[in-house]
């Protein structure tokens, strides 16, 4: 599960069938800041094999600016 947001509104498009994101335009001359959330887990382990089982939360912020 991952989530993000702009601190000043900003947006960023997605395209569906090449499932990536587009490019950010920041509104000010100090840049886009976005603050991102995720969530992982992760089983390995199937039937006779203990691969393992993993859990781990990342938070971030990303700074980008006008080029």
């Amino acid at each position: 599960m991952q989530g993000s947001w702009f601190l000043a509104g900003e947006s960023r498009s997605y395209n569906v069938k090449q499932g990536v994101f587009g490019l950010i335009n920041p509104l000010h001359n100090s840049g886009a800041r976005e603050r991102s959330m995720r969530y992982n887990w992760l089983d390995l382990d199937d039937r006779d094999i203990e691969g393992g089982k993993e859990n781990n939360f990342t938070i971030g912020l990303n700074w980008d600016v006008k080029g």
